[in-house]
């Protein structure tokens, strides 16, 4: 073979390596991002009964590919309502010092 055919046949190798190695390393993060996620929603169990009913949702979509993006979606959406409810009471509660 000429020098520019083994040139060019290492360089695609070398990308199907490095291709390979970082597709590897996303794998990785991405299980690891999973398992924390999965951990952190049961942490968080018990606080509310909407909040406990879409982190189960959410644990069902992580372990089954499934619907990933509407449970992030509903979990988020409750947790705002959650966050604006408890700024409501904070501003009760400091009106009713005055």
């Amino acid at each position: 073979m000429s020098s520019k055919t083994t040139d060019w046949r290492e360089k695609y190798l070398n990308a199907l390596d490095e291709r390979d190695r970082l597709q590897g390393q996303s794998d990785r993060k991405q299980e690891l991002l999973r398992r924390a996620l999965v951990r952190v929603s049961l942490a968080a169990e018990g606080q509310d009964e909407v909040l406990d009913s879409d982190l189960a949702s959410l644990r069902a979509s992580i372990k089954s590919d499934g619907q990933l993006a509407v449970a992030v979606d509903k979990l988020e959406s409750t947790l705002l309502k959650q966050e604006q409810r408890g700024i409501n009471d904070s501003e009760l509660t400091d009106a009713e010092g005055l």
